[in-house]
């Protein structure tokens, strides 16, 4: 079973090569069109560039990440 200890020595260690550096191109391309000021979940967000797209495009975003150090450099501007 994967634990938060698994995720947070990934992230201690800088093993996410899930991450991606940019939004993703196939949420741009799919993404459907809502009315501006809707809202957005985006779970286990970790420091995603789509969140900050999304909320660029007008919508009120929630990320959600069980660890602090993976969603700490989206948040600190």
């Amino acid at each position: 079973m994967i634990t938060n200890d698994f995720w947070l020595d990934r992230w201690q260690t800088g093993r996410i090569g899930f991450h991606q550096e940019g939004v993703d191109p196939k949420l741009i391309e799919f993404w459907p069109t809502l009315p501006k000021d809707s809202r957005v979940l985006v779970p286990l967000c970790g420091k995603s560039n789509d969140m900050i797209w999304l909320a660029e495009q007008g919508y009120q975003v929630t990320g959600i990440e069980p660890l602090t150090l993976g969603c700490y450099p989206v948040f600190r501007g």
